[in-house]
């Protein structure tokens, strides 16, 4: 990308996308692909369930009070619900 032009953003919801996949990869040459890009999602919501986990721990550690957060996290600053900031140790 050269300098003058800007990154676009946009959304496609996740049924629309999927879908699409269904359509392009409909032949008998596209199941592998399709193996592909289901085993890529799969990694994709591992991760997001990892980040959710560990946020509900942060915001579980918040509410009951204390330090109780995850392993390698140290909260700095103050302890409200949406104040403060999460630093990795």
């Amino acid at each position: 990308m050269s300098g003058d032009q800007e990154p676009q953003k946009f959304r496609v919801p996740l049924n629309d996308m999927v879908e699409r996949l269904y359509d392009f990869y409909d032949d008998v040459e596209g199941y592998n692909q399709l193996y592909v890009v289901a085993h890529e999602l799969s990694r994709a919501a591992e991760a997001l369930l990892e980040k959710a986990r560990f946020i509900e721990d942060i915001e579980s550690a918040l509410l009951v009070g204390g330090n109780n957060f995850p392993i390698g996290v140290q909260l700095i600053g103050p302890v409200e619900k949406g104040d403060g900031v999460l630093r990795t140790v």
